[in-house]
């Protein structure tokens, strides 16, 4: 039996530790390991953050001793020592690649490149370097990897459900030509949202009703029309009720700036889909996520020039998406085959 370490500097209360939540469980429920997850305490502000890179608690130095396997999450930069600590015991690393440091930080206007960024992304580097292997959850992210000279360590880890599973319904009918779209989570550049609300009145007749699930609730542009595009605001809702929450809209929106130029594979995808709620994706093309969404049917990405009525995708979707939903899960479940992948 395999001891594994899974070292979480997120917060618990994070789709991060949701999603190591999940990931332990599944390792237990194999009977093939012995898990457990140090979550890194979640505070907020910069010296919150740069406390994690303080030496590990003596607790987390046990625990390291003790594991055959350890994993981390990008950045790896906070989890600088625990990475040193876990080479020099001669532990197998992995570490799963959600999103890549310091790029994140760049462009789109947000921060510019300076020699603080430059140090911190070849600290993420050269940690990254030191693990066994890289766990991206889709091939959108093999060029970027190729790039910064990790492609030969990657192996491919599907982002895995972390929330209920609820059977899909048909929602409740509503006037013909409008279209309940939700976004739930964090709004900030990278997610254009204000991008995804102008592509929507541009690709579709439907009046949209946003309704959105968050602590900060967007303003909706100035150049927007008031008669096509509606903000409902429901401000927090703990994981246990939003999923039943979701599942009453049409679409579940992820948007991403069109000129975000990172891969990615956004975790709220399978939370919509786990609610039975069909995905609407804007943003720059990401073949493998737009390949997934087409090809188990559980959802639809709007291009430039489209002409589409969302009111009937979203009719066309529901009508059979329990066999679209069990599709998917096929694809992200933790399997044996995944399993032993990260135990090996």
């Amino acid at each position: 039996m395999k001891r594994v370490l899974i070292i979480n500097t997120a917060g618990p209360d994070t789709s991060s530790g949701h999603l190591f939540t999940a990931l332990g469980q599944a390792l237990e429920s194999s009977n093939h390991s012995e898990v457990e997850i140090a979550h890194l305490k979640n505070g907020v502000g910069i010296w919150a953050k740069l406390s994690k890179m303080l030496l590990p608690s003596l607790r987390c130095w046990r625990a390291i001793r003790r594991a055959d396997i350890v994993i981390v999450h990008t950045t790896v930069f906070l989890a600088a020592w625990e990475i040193l600590m876990a080479r020099a015991f001669g532990k197998r690393l992995l570490a799963i690649f959600w999103d890549s440091y310091p790029e994140s930080f760049m462009g789109l206007g947000r921060t510019h490149p300076g020699l603080s960024l430059k140090c911190y992304g070849w600290g993420e580097r050269g940690l990254l370097r030191l693990c066994d292997v890289i766990l991206p959850p889709s091939e959108d992210y093999l060029p970027h990897l190729l790039t910064i000279g990790l492609a030969d360590k990657a192996e491919f880890l599907p982002i895995w459900p972390f929330t209920d599973i609820r059977t899909p319904v048909m929602p409740s009918p509503r006037r013909e030509d409008t279209v309940e779209i939700c976004f739930a989570g964090a709004v900030n550049v990278i997610r254009g949202l204000d991008h995804a609300l102008h592509t929507l009145v541009k690709t579709t007749d439907n009046r949209i009703e946003l309704h959105f699930y968050g602590r900060n609730a967007p303003s909706l542009p100035e150049s927007l029309p008031r008669d096509r595009v509606t903000l409902v605001d429901h401000g927090f809702v703990a994981q246990g009720e939003i999923m039943e929450r979701l599942a009453t809209h049409d679409f579940g929106l992820v948007s991403l700036h069109p000129d975000f130029a990172l891969p990615a594979f956004p975790s709220k995808c399978i939370s919509y889909i786990c609610a039975g709620l069909p995905v609407l994706y804007t943003g720059p093309p990401l073949r493998s996520f737009e390949k997934f969404l087409t090809e188990t049917e559980t959802g639809l990405a709007l291009e430039a020039g489209m002409e589409v009525d969302l009111g009937s995708h979203a009719h066309a979707l529901r009508a059979d998406f329990a066999k679209a939903q069990q599709k998917a899960l096929r694809r992200v479940n933790l399997s044996e085959d995944k399993i032993a992948k990260i135990l090996q």
